[in-house]
């Protein structure tokens, strides 16, 4: 199997934020001239709108599988306080899936935008010529993804724990993958200086639950609020 990281051509992709300056518009090009004639100096207000996007923080936090039909109860009991205060402070809604709507196909296409006929990931399995069936993988996208953008536009970009991001991509920031990962090891974490760090924090933890650690079989630990308590611990 291979799973070597693509590395998609970005050749041809719009990369630039609509009104940024010196972009995609005639006064970002009248801007560009300004600044020749005048030695390169730029302007208070680009200097003001740099620093802004230097400052710029934004999460994104997914729970698969999860609905609202679900989780409503729970957050009205107030079970889920920190989830409350998230939807109360931030943006939340319902989403539209894939089609078909399972884990790998979801997600590759949050991270890229474009849908499974674009990304080429439409499953946890693909069949091969002869009959073969091979695993799917970060490997197998065929599309940009949202951290290869923002890192072409100079913005750092931090992944914990998503699904189908094995082998995680060399990026401008860290990313440790998720479900999907073949084993709890060095090559789950990009850069690999971050694996003994994580390690030493919380041990190894479950990757993604299974049928055992649902029912409290695990021998690896009591309850499920073990392996939660040490995701939240990394993140």
């Amino acid at each position: 199997m291979n799973l070597t990281p693509r590395k998609p051509d970005l050749r041809g992709v719009n990369m630039t934020c609509p009104g940024e300056l010196g972009h995609s518009s005639g006064r970002g090009r009248a801007q560009g001239d300004r600044e020749s004639r005048i030695g390169g100096r730029r302007s208070v207000a680009e200097d003001k709108q740099s620093q802004h996007k230097r400052n710029l923080r934004l999460m994104i936090i997914g729970l698969d599988g999860a609905d609202w039909a679900i989780l409503q109860p729970y957050i009205d009991a107030g079970e889920l306080p920190t989830l409350a205060g998230l939807c109360a402070e931030g943006c939340h809604g319902t989403m539209r899936s894939t089609v078909p709507p399972v884990t790998p196909c979801a997600w590759t296409t949050l991270f890229t935008g474009v849908n499974p006929g674009k990304h080429g990931v439409f499953d946890f399995v693909r069949s091969r010529c002869g009959g073969e069936v091979e695993l799917t993988s970060g490997a197998s996208r065929k599309a940009p993804t949202i951290w290869q953008l923002a890192n072409a536009a100079g913005l750092t970009w931090g992944m914990l724990n998503a699904p189908w991001t094995y082998p995680p991509d060399d990026l401008d920031g860290y990313m440790i993958s998720g479900m999907g990962t073949p084993r709890f090891g060095p090559e789950m974490a990009s850069p690999r200086s971050l694996f003994p760090h994580l390690q030493g924090l919380v041990g190894e933890y479950a990757l993604e639950p299974s049928k055992e650690l649902w029912l409290r079989q695990n021998p690896r630990a009591e309850n499920i609020d073990d392996e939660i308590r040490k995701l939240t611990t990394v993140a």
